[in-house]
């Protein structure tokens, strides 16, 4: 029993050791971008030192593809974990989707978000392009779960345009410092609405 619970303390911690500086990293992206995100500044931050980085992510390029993973499937969990009820209108469940993505995507993760992907595209395979697909597909699945009966080029189509227009919302917030909320989301919920009733 003792032997036992001695051998998963080190995993345990490892673990929680990982999710801090995945953590203290995001949070670098969020508010001060890309380009903070050092060595030292992430050891800093995370409260640990740089051997520790090495030994847990090698070095800063893994460090930011494990940043992204993470995002994606805490963003797969959170979405499984959401129900959205399918005796909705179409346009109210476009709604509640985003009342569900809208409790995930704070300004901070969005702005995160963006930041990774502005490093995609200083960092030649940063992140490996399959990675990329399969995370879109993953959540282009969950909202393609709410349009059972729509057309699969719609859904996609719709899929892109909620996907680009959340981009969009987070280089406003980067250049403008805010978003109005709540009608950015009713603009985005008609937008999304009207292009599923083209169907």
């Amino acid at each position: 029993m003792v032997g036992s619970s001695s051998s998963s303390a080190p995993t345990a911690r490892g673990a929680a050791t990982r999710r801090r500086v995945l953590d203290a990293t995001a949070e670098l992206l969020a508010h001060e971008g890309y380009a903070a995100v050092t060595w030292r500044r992430v050891a800093s931050a995370a409260g640990v030192t740089g051997g520790v980085l090495q030994h847990h992510f090698g070095d800063r390029r893994q460090l930011l593809r494990e940043v992204f993973t993470q995002f994606s499937a805490d963003l797969a969990a959170h979405l499984a974990a959401s129900t959205v009820p399918a005796d909705l209108a179409p346009a109210a469940r476009v709604d509640a989707f985003l009342e569900v993505l809208g409790a995930y995507l704070t300004p901070e993760r969005e702005l995160m978000s963006l930041q990774l992907t502005l490093a995609l595209g200083q960092e030649d395979q940063l992140v490996p392009g399959a990675v990329l697909l399969a995370a879109l597909e993953q959540q282009e699945a969950h909202w393609a779960a709410l349009f059972p009966t729509a057309d699969r080029t719609t859904v996609r189509r719709t899929f892109r345009l909620l996907h680009a227009t959340l981009q969009g919302m987070a280089v406003h917030r980067l250049l403008v410092g805010q978003v109005d909320e709540p009608e950015a989301r009713a603009m985005l919920a008609r937008m999304l609405a009207a292009e599923l009733a083209r169907d």
